[in-house]
C-alpha cells in the first residue's frame, strides 16, 4: 500500500510529463498500474528491466511510461514510437540514445508522445535525431540534441500541435525544421552552433509559434522562412538571435508577425522579401551590414516601433512598405514620400522617396547603415550634417539637382554611393565637404553607376547598361566642421 501511494503521488506532481520516479532503485521495480498506465524500466539491474529501449516500447501500451536508466548508456538504437507513451531518461546529460551513424535516432508516428531527459546523437546525413510525422499533441522537453550529421529535429507532414520546449540543439547540420503542418510551438530552446540554419520553416506551416528561444552562432541563418507563400498566422516573438550572416530571413513569405525579438551582432538583422508581414517592437542592434534589409520583392509589409541601435535600414524599395515610429540610435527614422518643402530635424536616419525641396541640416546621421537615402528625390539641400560610421554615408538613386555642402564624412566604409540616369549625372553638386578618406591636396572623387541607353534591340526597344560614373568635390574642407551632436 505504501508503494502504491508513493507512485500515485509522483504521477500527480508531474502532470503532463514524467520524471525519475522516486521509487526507482536497484532493488525490485515492478511495473505499476496507475491512472497513467504502467511503468516499464530499461537498464539498471532491477528484475524485469529491459536491456533495449525499443523492446520496452514494443511491450508498452498507450498511456504507459518507459523509464530509461543511464547505467547502460549509451543505447545504440534507432527507435520507432508508434504508441502514445511517455519516454523518460534518468538524466539528460548521461542517458544517451546513439543512432550509430545510421538512420534516425527516434521516429514518432503516434499522438500524445512525451520525450524528456535524453541526449540524442549521431544520426546520419539523411536523417534526424527526432523525426516527427503524423504525430500530434506530442511534447519534446528538456533533451540535448547534438552531433547529428543530418539535423536535430524534423516536424513535417501532418505533425500538428506539438510542443518543442527547453531543449539544447547543438552541433547538428540543421537545428529544427518544420514543414507541412500547423499549430506547433518551439519555445525556450537553446539552438546554437548548428552548421546551417537554427530553425527552418517550410511550406504550408501555419499557426507556428517560435518564442523565447536563444538562437546563436548557427552557420547561415538564425531563422529561415523562405520561398513558399502559403503561410498564415505565424508568430516569431521574444527570441534572442545573434551571430549569423542573417538573423531572420523572410523570403517570399507572408503573414508572419516578428515581434519583441532581440536581434544582435549578425550581418543582416532581418532580411525582408515577402508580403503582408508585420515587423514590430524589435530591438535590432549592431548588425554589421544593416539592421533591416527590404529588397525589391517586399511589399505591403508594416515595419513599426522597432529600435535600431548602431545599425539602420537598407531599403531598396521603400515605396511599397509602411514604416511607423521606428528609431535609429534613439532618434526617429524619418521616411518621407512625395513631400515638398520640409525641413528635417532630429533624425537618426533619413529616407526620402519622390520628394522635392527638402532641407536636411545639422543632423547627426551616424551608425545608421546609410545615414541618408534619396530615391527619385530632387532639389534638396544637404548641409552641415555629420555622416559617420555608416556602411554608406549617403546613397542616391535616380535623384538630381541636389546640393551637398559643408558636411562631414568620417569613418564611413563608403562615403557616397549612387546610381543615376545618364541625363542626371552632372546635376548634383558637391562642394566644401570634409572627407577623412581622401588624398591630401586633391579633389574628392566619388564613384557610382550611370544607367545609359544604347541603340535598339531587335524588338525595337532600348538596351540599358551601366557604366561607372563620377562626382567630384573640387574644394573639400581640410578640417571637419563643428556640428552639434557630432560623436
Amino acid at each position: 500500500m505504501k508503494r502504491k501511494c508513493l507512485a500515485v503521488g509522483i504521477i500527480l506532481l508531474f502532470v503532463g510529463t514524467c520524471i525519475i520516479p522516486a521509487i526507482a532503485q536497484e532493488s525490485e521495480k515492478p511495473s505499476q498500474s496507475t491512472s497513467r498506465g504502467n511503468w516499464l524500466y530499461v537498464g539498471g539491474s532491477g528484475p524485469g528491466n529491459y536491456s533495449k529501449i525499443q523492446d520496452a516500447i514494443n511491450a508498452s501500451s498507450n498511456g504507459d511510461t518507459v523509464f530509461v536508466y543511464d547505467d547502460s548508456s549509451p543505447y545504440l538504437e534507432n527507435l520507432i514510437i508508434n504508441k502514445s507513451i511517455h519516454l523518460c531518461g534518468e538524466n539528460k546529460e548521461t542517458t544517451i540514445i546513439n543512432a550509430g551513424s545510421h538512420g534516425n535516432g527516434i521516429i514518432l508516428t503516434a499522438d500524445n508522445v512525451n520525450i524528456t531527459f535524453f541526449t540524442i546523437e549521431n544520426s546520419d546525413l539523411y536523417h534526424k535525431a527526432i523525426n516527427m510525422s503524423n504525430s500530434n499533441y506530442s511534447t519534446i522537453y528538456r533533451n540535448i540534441i547534438k552531433n547529428n550529421t543530418g539535423g536535430g529535429m524534423l516536424i513535417w507532414t501532418s505533425a500538428n500541435n506539438n510542443m518543442i520546449t527547453e531543449n539544447i540543439v547543438i552541433n547538428n547540420n540543421y537545428g529544427i525544421t518544420i514543414s507541412n503542418n500547423f499549430g506547433n510551438t518551439i519555445a525556450n530552446n537553446y539552438i546554437v552552433h548548428n552548421k546551417y540554419e537554427g530553425i527552418t520553416v517550410g511550406s504550408h506551416s501555419n499557426n507556428t509559434i517560435i518564442r523565447n528561444n536563444t538562437i546563436s552562432s548557427n552557420g547561415n541563418f538564425g531563422i529561415l522562412l523562405g520561398w513558399w507563400p502559403e503561410y498564415k498566422n505565424n508568430l516569431i516573438s521574444g527570441n534572442y538571435i545573434s551571430n549569423h550572416s542573417k538573423g531572420i530571413i523572410l523570403s517570399g513569405v507572408s503573414n508572419f508577425v516578428v515581434s519583441n525579438n532581440t536581434i544582435i551582432d549578425n550581418g543582416i538583422g532581418i532580411d525582408l522579401g515577402g508580403i503582408y508581414n508585420i515587423i514590430i517592437n524589435n530591438q535590432i542592434v549592431n548588425n554589421s551590414k544593416c539592421g533591416l534589409n527590404s529588397d525589391i520583392s517586399s511589399s505591403d509589409n508594416i515595419i513599426s516601433n522597432n529600435s535600431f541601435l548602431k545599425n539602420g535600414i537598407l531599403n531598396y524599395d521603400p515605396n511599397h512598405n509602411e514604416f511607423y515610429n521606428n528609431t535609429v540610435n534613439g532618434r526617429p527614422l524619418i521616411l518621407l514620400k512625395t513631400e515638398t518643402g520640409r525641413v528635417i530635424e532630429n533624425a537618426g536616419q533619413i529616407i526620402l522617396v519622390d520628394c522635392n525641396y527638402i532641407t536636411i541640416k545639422n543632423q547627426n546621421l551616424s551608425h545608421a547603415t546609410s545615414g541618408l537615402m534619396l530615391y527619385n528625390t530632387d532639389n534638396c539641400t544637404v548641409t552641415n550634417n555629420n555622416f559617420s560610421y555608416n556602411n554608406i554615408g549617403c546613397y542616391l538613386s535616380y535623384s538630381s539637382r541636389n546640393s551637398f555642402t559643408e558636411n562631414n564624412f568620417i569613418q564611413d566604409e563608403r562615403d557616397i554611393s549612387f546610381i543615376v540616369d545618364y541625363l542626371e549625372i552632372h546635376n548634383n553638386i558637391w562642394t566644401k565637404n570634409y572627407f577623412d578618406k581622401k588624398i591630401p591636396f586633391l579633389p574628392k572623387i566619388m564613384i557610382g553607376k550611370v544607367e545609359t541607353r544604347y541603340g535598339y534591340s531587335f524588338m525595337g526597344e532600348y538596351v540599358n547598361f551601366f557604366r561607372p560614373g563620377f562626382y567630384f568635390d573640387w574644394h573639400p574642407a581640410k578640417e571637419p566642421y563643428d556640428i552639434p551632436g557630432m560623436r
